[in-house]
């Protein structure tokens, strides 16, 4: 809400200006995409022809033509951020991109709850790819990816904020359902376009 109070208060209802940013934004997680696909495949045409896929994609049209999807935009932003700073921090040992990981885990959260898995996604990614060491040597780093969360759970728990949403807080019972038909639709929108 403070984005597009910013952006309304500097360009009005002028469309064309919440348009470019998001634009821009696609293009810059786009690079993102590269640079972290380059660093685990270590082979630019396999990141080249992954980003290119990602770009061709129906399924993103919709973050980027819909001015309200643009948190989707921003989370996605800023966990490709926290994600390549701690590759870069992993590898050049400078603490600084540590600190760039955890401030875009933080607005990650701050635009869209899926933020809450970055650090998930980081933890993922270095017991993975990263240098072989103990769970308990990579605790403490790991802790400390995932402390911002805290703060926002506590928040969200007291703003009486759902966990769960829709069927999903209701019936378990119909969660394979839902996987199955979210599968099967997202599957469509890929293979079809909006047209599925």
């Amino acid at each position: 809400k403070i984005y597009f109070s910013m952006m309304y208060s500097v360009f009005w209802l002028n469309q064309t200006m919440y348009h470019l940013v998001s634009i821009f934004l696609h293009f810059a997680i786009t690079v993102f995409l590269f640079l972290i696909l380059k660093k685990i495949f270590k082979d630019n045409v396999l990141s080249i022809l992954s980003v290119i896929l990602f770009i061709v994609l129906s399924g993103h049209h919709e973050a980027i033509f819909w001015i309200s999807s643009t948190g989707f935009l921003f989370n996605a932003f800023f966990a490709l951020l926290s994600i390549l700073s701690f590759i870069l921090w992993r590898e050049k040992k400078k603490k600084i991109y540590f600190v760039i990981s955890i401030i875009s885990i933080i607005f990650s959260l701050l635009f869209h709850e899926l933020g809450v898995i970055v650090p998930l996604l980081i933890i993922l990614y270095d017991r993975i790819f990263g240098e072989k060491s103990t769970f308990k040597e990579a605790k403490k780093n790991y802790i400390s990816l995932l402390l911002p969360l805290l703060p926002y759970l506590i928040l969200r728990f007291f703003a009486n904020s759902h966990w769960f949403s829709g069927d999903y807080s209701y019936n378990l019972l119909k969660l394979p359902y839902n996987v199955v038909g979210n599968i099967i639709g997202y599957v469509g929108l890929d293979v079809l376009g909006p047209a599925s």
